[in-house]
């Protein structure tokens, strides 16, 4: 989420040509300009990983709709964007993968998380179909699926500690 770090862990890769960029995925011009940094830079793109996401939790009767714009811009249009503008970088590798980061909650959601596992579901077709229209070019296309996560994020969760301790 800052860039700063992301420039740490460059630097701690030795005899590495990665770059540290801040993006935010739901505006369309940041995408555009990456995908000009990477062509330029390396003339093509072997892996994408989409793996933003915004977490909410809150019964849907107390959801505004300015808040589930916002998780739908992130969870489901920042993977479109990030797809629809890599594509190019990504064809001209001859073995690309892109690897979308969905959620759990998209099959066992926790209380007061339809929003957010309805946001995060999308990725699911999305990805399916996109397997099957990239795959001739090539391209790899899946999706993973991760639990609760000890990150600033998984913290936000109520129930994560109680679903942990229940081994569910």
């Amino acid at each position: 989420r800052k860039v700063s770090d992301a420039e740490k862990v460059v630097t701690e890769l030795s005899n590495s040509t990665a770059l540290a960029v801040k993006l935010d995925v739901s505006r369309e011009s940041d995408w555009m300009s990456l995908a000009l940094l990477i062509k330029d830079t390396y003339s093509k793109l072997d892996v994408l990983v989409n793996n933003a996401g915004l977490f909410y939790q809150a019964p849907l009767e107390e959801t505004s709709l300015e808040t589930y714009q916002k998780l739908i811009q992130t969870n489901q249009v920042g993977i479109f964007l990030g797809i629809k503008y890599m594509l190019p970088l990504l064809k001209e590798s001859k073995k690309a993968s892109v690897i979308n980061i969905g959620s759990i909650s998209s099959f066992a959601p926790l209380d007061n998380t339809s929003v957010y596992a309805a946001t995060k579901a999308s990725a699911i077709a999305f990805s399916k179909a996109l397997a099957v229209e990239l795959g001739k070019y090539g391209i790899r296309v899946n999706i993973l699926h991760p639990g609760g996560i000890h990150t600033d994020m998984g913290c936000q969760m109520e129930s994560f500690l109680t679903c942990i301790s229940a081994h569910r």
